[in-house]
């Protein structure tokens, strides 16, 4: 017998048997590394908004018709038309039966053609989906208003939204008002023939801008100076100390400036600074509006405090109701918006290890603000010392992983 052949043979074997116990090994850990779960999560922008929500008071430069007449007035101006002074704003008949009648009855033809006129001048900047938004929010907004009895805002807002179904009529393309207006114009001529001559007029001592509506406080915040009034007179107010007195023959708004008192608690009100612009979120309208703190009020010891913000211009298509529900956005960021969970530290860096292909590797981030369980990171952060690359948009994050390190390969 050869032994030698023999032992040379059994060598062979034991060798082609330890090669093939050492790649199994190899294959093992890789297929199992494999098989372990990986789930990952695109790299998505996001944004994180840090407010102060209340119930704000609008406050303009406000003078109050006379209403010491006994009789029916018909207005001859519409509601934020701009009058010159001693302009006519009203027409007043004796007040019988028979003018109250007619006036009411001019006073419904003319909104229902001031409805179509305002749907005819307005349809081109809505777009059948964008109309059908503004209907919804208004009628949440009717539906709030009516809980909480603001008959005021209820008028404001029915108007709105018979301005916006009218206007989703007209993209429907069913009519386009025409006969409708020359109808409503005839009949609101002819209603006016009916009352004759009025006995007297009622007009504006200001130039200015003319309002309808009177709640009672113009005399009270319409001569308010805001650069001057004290914590404890707005808080008095607030408290409903001071009696308000309506009218009924509208107002005179003298100024475009408007302004907002935001009523705050004094800790809220250490994140405003005057001078500086804020982004104002208006919730019965939907929009956003940057206005200027033009003061902070407020008083060592005292828990309360008040915002004062100022905006120049009238923008259109917006209700003026004193109460107005309002957000102030005092800081803003926006970028990465990635789990917390996922958030690691590696070699001393911040970060998260992201999928790139089949191999795990590490991105570092800048963390911006944290709210809830997620992280906002800076997207323009770059690393500088080539350690490790920077997280960028698509980076495909590793929210779920047993055993992560630079390197290892997922099947």
């Amino acid at each position: 017998m050869d032994f030698k052949y023999i032992a040379s043979v059994l060598s062979r074997f034991f060798l082609i048997v330890l090669v093939i116990v050492i790649i199994g090994n190899v294959m093992y850990h890789v297929v199992s590394d494999g098989v372990k779960k990986v789930e990952t999560i695109e790299t998505t922008n996001g944004s994180l908004t840090r407010e102060v929500s209340a119930v704000a008071t609008l406050v303009r430069k406000e003078q109050k018709l006379t209403d010491e007449t006994d009789g029916v007035c018909s207005f001859t101006v519409s509601d934020g038309q701009r009058v010159s002074k001693n302009a006519k704003i009203a027409d007043v008949y004796a007040n019988t039966g028979k003018s109250k009648e007619i006036i009411s009855r001019i006073d419904k033809l003319e909104a229902e053609l001031g409805v179509l006129e305002s749907a005819v001048n307005l349809e081109s900047a809505y777009s059948v989906s964008s109309i059908e938004k503004k209907i919804n929010e208004a009628s949440l907004e009717l539906s709030r208003a009516s809980e909480e009895g603001d008959r005021v805002l209820c008028d404001l807002v029915s108007s709105q939204i018979r301005v916006y179904s009218a206007i989703k009529q007209l993209k429907s393309g069913h009519t386009d008002y025409k006969d409708e207006i020359t109808a409503l114009s005839r009949q609101i001529s002819d209603a006016y023939s009916e009352l004759g001559s009025p006995d007297s007029s009622i007009k504006s001592s200001v130039a200015g801008y003319f309002y309808s509506q009177c709640d009672g406080y113009e005399e009270i915040y319409g001569e308010m100076d805001l650069h001057t009034v004290t914590l404890e007179e707005l808080l008095q107010i607030n408290d409903g100390e001071i009696s308000k007195s309506p009218g009924k023959t509208g107002k005179i708004v003298e100024e475009y400036t408007w302004y907002l008192l935001v009523p705050v608690s004094s800790s809220e009100s250490m994140n405003y600074l005057a001078g500086r612009d804020y982004e104002v979120r208006f919730m019965q309208s939907g929009r956003t509006i940057s206005m200027e703190v033009e003061r902070v009020i407020r008083k060592t010891g005292q828990e309360n405090a008040f915002l004062v913000l100022s905006y120049d211009k009238i923008p259109s298509d917006f209700l003026f109701t004193r109460y107005q529900r309002v957000s102030v956005c005092y800081e803003k960021f926006e970028g990465f918006r990635i789990p917390l969970s996922s958030v690691k530290s590696l070699d001393g860096f911040e970060g998260v290890y992201i999928l790139h292909g089949n191999v795990i590797d590490f991105r570092r981030i800048k963390i911006l603000a944290v709210e809830d369980a997620y992280a906002l990171c800076d997207s323009s952060f770059t690393a500088s010392d080539g350690k490790y690359k920077s997280l960028k948009y698509y980076d495909n994050i590793v929210v779920k992983g047993e055993e992560l390190y630079v390197g290892k390969i997922i099947n």
